[in-house]
């Protein structure tokens, strides 16, 4: 589910365990971006897809909205301070 691939993500990044709240944080930016992906306000495939990832790559459960979605969300991840600096 969503709460536990983020508490992974989290770990890969930070390499320590999520805490509530921050999981909480997380979460809802996934959610909000889904609906902005849904409503037209972000385009799936101006953010997850390039040369290297295109749509018929994706597993068939798989939305590219979905894909998108998770895409804005490890970007996230990835550019927090404590990621950039853990020891």
């Amino acid at each position: 589910d969503d709460a536990t691939r983020i508490s992974y993500a989290f770990r890969l990044c930070t390499a320590r365990a999520i805490r509530p709240e921050e999981s909480a944080a997380v979460l809802k930016l996934l959610s909000e971006n889904r609906a902005r992906l849904r409503q037209g306000e972000l385009k799936a495939g101006q953010i997850a897809f390039s040369t290297f990832t295109k749509p018929e790559d994706l597993p068939a459960e798989a939305s590219p909205n979905d894909l998108a979605a998770w895409t804005i969300v490890c970007r996230v991840l990835l550019n927090l301070d404590e990621t950039m600096t853990k020891g």
